[in-house]
Formats: C-alpha cells, structure tokens, sequence
C-alpha cells in the first residue's frame, strides 16, 4: 500500500498505539491521517502556516499534536481533524512535539533552545526548561 496526498516532502509517519491509523507529517503545512488497513485518508489538519515537522498521537489515539517551524505546536481531534489548540510561545521553529504517556501534558523544543510542558486541558505552559 502506497499513502498518496501530499504536495511535499514528508518528514513524519508514525502509527496510533493500536495500530489502526498513521498520522504524516509535510512540509505541505499539512499533517494527514489515514486508515492503515487501507490507506484511506481520514482526516487533513490543516492550520500551520509552514511546514510541519512532526506529528504524533496521543496515548489514547484520540488526538495528535504537531511540531511546526511557524513556532507552534498544534493539537488536533485525530478522529475529524478538528484543531483543538495552539500552542504558542517559542519564537523558533519547534522541533519536536510529544504527549507524555498519560497524555496530560505536552512537551515542546524548539530552535530557540528551550523546552516547554504544556498541560493540555488548561494550554497553560506550565514550566520553561533554558536548554544551554
């Protein structure tokens, strides 16, 4: 099976714990969702206003947030690409975007060389780690 949509390269793919979709990430501006038995696109998140360099599901598979070099990280409803939040306040590209494994937090690194932890109910940034 061949996953087929995107109109750039693509620096992200990773599978939902239970192995039922694969969230992509481009440098399109989009991260895509599909169904992995099929290939079937389920969802485009669409909202970064450059390219998207990661993307990963939470720990329950019900949503995914996405590192983006417009400074932001985003998080999304996986099931209908709904956006959910943005997180903003780096003022360089974030590199990286994961949940913790209980999926309550978010944590952040950017080029601006710190690192945030998000708590994902609330979107307050919680702490700032300076890294040197």
């Amino acid at each position: 099976m061949i996953l087929q949509g995107h109109t750039g390269p693509i620096s992200r793919a990773q599978f939902s714990l239970d192995g039922e979709h694969i969230v992509t990430a481009s440098s399109d501006h989009t991260a895509r969702v599909w169904a992995s038995a099929d290939g079937r696109l389920v969802a485009t998140l669409q909202g970064h206003t450059d390219d998207v360099v990661g993307a990963q599901f939470s720990p329950d598979g019900q949503r995914i947030v996405t590192a983006g070099s417009d400074n932001t990280a985003r998080v999304w409803n996986a099931a209908d690409g709904r956006l959910l939040a943005t997180l903003q306040g780096h003022s360089g590209s974030v590199q990286i975007a994961e949940f913790s494994p209980d999926g309550q937090r978010v944590v952040t690194a950017s080029a601006d060389q710190t690192v945030r932890v998000w708590q994902v109910l609330t979107l307050d940034d919680i702490s700032r780690i300076l890294a040197k």
